[in-house]
């Protein structure tokens, strides 16, 4: 969206409060002093995952956003009721012309409060960009942390170069230099599968925006076995740079190889941040993970002499490691609970308790019961 710079109201400090709606964050935590949320009802589930996209830009980018000032305001109504933004009312944005929309119908903008319509992140729901609170935070870290970077000689070269073989059918991203730097931003941060196109495609450009957010213009981590067209793609590569989750030695990953209880214990122990120590001489290797299971609790209903840890792990018995380990039982089974929750979803053929899973199924399960944390996410 194009650029919006309108300064904050007294107003707007009366009605938006921050400091509320985030469990266990710090003032370190750059994310829960960059979020306001509305005050009033909205989809807590919708906030989550727009959250934990921004909290994908680099730490760094997101504490200079802070100390710029800027912050990120989800809303659940039109932006144009926004104190900073009422004189956008009737107002056909840029790029809009004919359509007949105006800023009433858009739901986000990347100006100085940030605003993104809660509910709205997927192209088409009122914009064309691949995610909406990605495109616009990106405005703000060119305006706000790189002083309009995309204004710079080197970004209009590799504009120029470039914007047409990336979005070849979009003459708003080949028109505008900062709608090229948020959108080629988003894609860059948004997956795997994105990036990758962004440097197969647009080669400057990768290397641009890796220099810029410090980070390294290819994946570290390829397996031989694992194309970007795999349904679990980025979820499995998200799992192993967050460290819980590994290949073999060979270069594959095997993603549809059965796991077993001992691995998918050690994955969610990993993922809730333990430090294993080193096993005894006479212990097998997964003996810390049951005894930090054991302490807590993730394995209350498990029988630690007799199960048989390298036996493949059932959905049923998934459900309940990742239920206890984050302390979600409503008073039903896990399973159910489990399934309430977003964390396992049904077969054609039902829930089926006793169906074994795959390695990528399992970092699937492993990365919805994490978005669960209750880690500077709303829990207003």
């Amino acid at each position: 969206m194009k650029k919006i710079m309108i300064g904050l109201t007294i107003l707007s400090l009366l009605i938006w409060n921050t400091s509320a709606v985030f469990a266990n964050s710090t003032p370190a935590d750059p994310v829960s002093q960059l979020i306001e949320l509305p005050a009033s009802s909205y989809n807590k589930q919708d906030a989550n995952s727009m959250i934990n996209r921004i909290k994908q830009f680099q730490p760094d980018i997101l504490a200079r956003l802070v100390q710029n000032g800027v912050k990120i305001r989800l809303i659940t109504g039109k932006l144009t009721d926004e104190p900073e933004y009422k004189a956008l009312k009737g107002v056909t944005p840029r790029g809009w012309e004919g359509t007949g929309k105006t800023w009433d119908d858009i739901p986000g903008v990347g100006g100085n409060p940030v605003i993104l319509r809660i509910g709205y992140s997927d192209t088409g729901n009122g914009h064309g960009s691949l995610n909406l609170e990605l495109h616009e935070t990106s405005h703000a870290i060119d305006i706000h942390v790189f002083n309009n970077i995309s204004q710079g000689t080197e970004f209009i070269q590799l504009f120029k170069k470039e914007a047409k073989l990336l979005f070849p059918a979009n003459a708003y991203m080949d028109s505008y230099s900062e709608e090229y730097f948020a959108e080629s931003s988003c894609m860059f941060v948004y997956s795997l599968v994105t990036r990758n196109k962004i440097k197969r495609v647009a080669p400057l450009t990768n290397a641009f925006f890796a220099r810029l957010y410090g980070l390294p213009a290819s994946p570290p981590v390829h397996f031989t076995d694992l194309i970007d067209t795999y349904w679990a793609y980025d979820t499995i590569y998200k799992a192993v740079n967050e460290g819980y989750l590994s290949g073999y030695e060979d270069g594959s990953f095997k993603p549809d190889k059965e796991i077993t209880r001992a691995e998918f214990l050690k994955m969610v122990t990993l993922a809730l941040g333990f430090k294993p120590r080193q096993p005894m001489n006479n212990e097998v290797w997964y003996a810390p993970y049951l005894e930090f299971g054991a302490k807590e609790f993730i394995l209350r209903d498990q029988n630690l002499s007799n199960t048989k840890w390298n036996d493949p792990i059932t959905r049923k018995e998934m459900a309940e490691f990742c239920v206890q380990a984050l302390k979600l039982n409503e008073g039903t089974d896990a399973m159910q609970t489990a399934i309430n929750k977003g964390i396992l979803q049904g077969t054609d053929k039902g829930f089926e308790p006793n169906l074994t899973s795959t390695r990528a199924q399992s970092v699937t399960i492993i990365e919805r019961t994490l978005a669960l944390q209750p880690t500077g996410t709303v829990t207003k």
